[in-house]
């Protein structure tokens, strides 16, 4: 059967039933509302602090994404599959929330000692100054509560309690754009990364307002005694643990020190320069937004449950056909609007950034493609291809940025995101091309 009219009226029935409708109607008002206040906080550093202002907030934010990711090993994906799991098994997923949330906590207490008392050396490699040795260890301190944050969006996630994990999304977010300001106003530059710190620690305490009893008994699970039964705990999550930590270090790690070396490549305008390439960047996490849950609530449950290569390979036909050549509508659409786009998000001090879009939105037109084939290996558990593709796509990606930074400043960073999505792609087509003939 090949993917036609027939097929895509399927595809079309699926996206429209009673239970996909519904989480898809949840996530639009999640995304509109984590829309406004991602504007509205983007706004608020770019118009106090500036370009210089919107790499530092951003050196912050990847490293406490990469905290979360470590403290909680990466397995957010594990605790919803097995939560989802056991939800109907009480004693089952109390016992399993306690030893995977004994084992977040544990390695997260360790981790935020080792920031906290190591935050000067670190704040010299992210800030290149010592100003912001305080912030640091704020980070340090309540490395448990990032953890605990993610740990709670798991298990709501498993439960399938998505109207809570929508308006705990949106407290996330307006208490962001509160903090940034409020913080802003008082220390300026530092109360900006103090706002970075604290915002998911207001937000994790201000959710306690849309829990249940039930919800706060299940959270509380890591903390009570005992943890019998769960012998095969290892066995089920390590597959997860081996991908997902995978990314949750590479990408932030890799990230920041990329940014150091344009910070170090500008000199005096380095942090101005970091400043274009990370709204560049945040301009296409904005359109993956609405990208990103096709791909998570439609293509990656399905192809999950596939066991023949042919009906995957429909299935991504289909996304390929009908699904595709619309979000490449929209690139193009954002190309031609890219200098409104910038003055909107950002300020004219952002024009420069202009020049960057044709670069990102060609990398993330192959990103795309790509993905359509790598979600195969989170679907299957492919642990070593995964971990190989991630680590020599950032291997790749770093050495050849470095390489052209030298050459033609941002605009060879951006041409190397280019090549370097291009050779994911081609790693991908290497995995499962074999599956595409059948």
């Amino acid at each position: 059967m090949k993917p036609g009219s027939g097929y895509m009226a399927k595809l079309i029935r699926r996206f429209l039933g009673v239970d996909l409708f519904r989480i898809s109607s949840l996530n639009a008002v999640s995304v509109f509302f984590r829309l406004i206040f991602s504007y509205a906080t983007n706004k608020a550093v770019v118009m106090w602090l500036g370009p210089a202002g919107t790499a530092l907030t951003e050196q912050l934010r990847n490293l406490v994404q990469g905290v979360q990711g470590v403290s909680t090993l990466g397995i957010g994906e594990a605790i919803t599959r097995y939560t989802s799991l056991y939800r109907k098994r009480d004693k089952r997923l109390k016992a399993f929330l306690k030893r995977s949330g004994r084992l977040i906590l544990y390695i997260s207490i360790v981790l935020g000692l080792v920031i906290f008392f190591g935050a000067a050396p670190l704040s010299r490699m992210l800030f290149k100054t010592d100003e912001y040795v305080f912030v640091l260890r704020m980070v340090g301190l309540f490395t448990p509560v990032y953890a605990y944050q993610m740990l709670l969006n798991a298990m709501l996630n498993g439960l399938e309690q998505y109207k809570k994990i929508v308006y705990i999304n949106i407290i996330f977010h307006a208490v962001g754009f509160l903090a940034m300001v409020m913080f802003i106003l008082w220390r300026h530059m530092e109360g900006a990364l103090l706002a970075v710190a604290l915002t998911p620690v207001l937000a994790f305490l201000f959710s306690a307002v849309v829990l249940e009893p039930k919800d706060l008994r299940l959270l509380a699970a890591p903390l009570s005694n005992g943890a019998k039964g769960m012998n095969a705990f290892g066995k089920r999550i390590w597959p997860f643990i081996g991908m997902a930590l995978t990314s949750a270090i590479s990408i932030p790690l890799f990230t920041i020190m990329l940014r150091n070396n344009i910070i170090g490549y500008y000199g005096a305008k380095g942090m101005v320069y970091a400043g274009y390439w990370d709204a560049i960047r945040k301009i296409s996490a904005f359109y993956f937004m609405f990208i990103t849950p096709v791909f998570a609530m439609h293509y990656f449950p399905r192809i999950s449950r596939l066991s023949d290569p042919r009906d995957w390979r429909r299935e991504m036909m289909a996304m390929l056909k009908y699904l595709y050549p619309l979000f490449m509508g929209g690139f193009v659409l954002i190309y031609l609007l890219r200098r409104w786009i910038t003055l909107f998000i950002f300020s004219g001090e952002y024009l420069p950034v202009n020049d960057l879009y044709g670069w990102q939105l060609t990398a993330d037109a192959i990103r795309l493609l790509s993905l359509l084939l790598a979600y195969r290996m989170w679907a299957k558990g492919m642990t070593v291809r995964f971990v190989f593709a991630e680590l020599s796509y950032w291997v790749f990606y770093l050495s050849l940025a470095h390489f052209f930074l030298q050459v033609r400043g941002l605009t060879g960073v951006m041409e190397a995101l280019v090549w370097a999505n291009a050779y994911y792609l081609i790693l991908m087509l290497i995995y499962f091309g074999n599956l595409l003939k059948k």
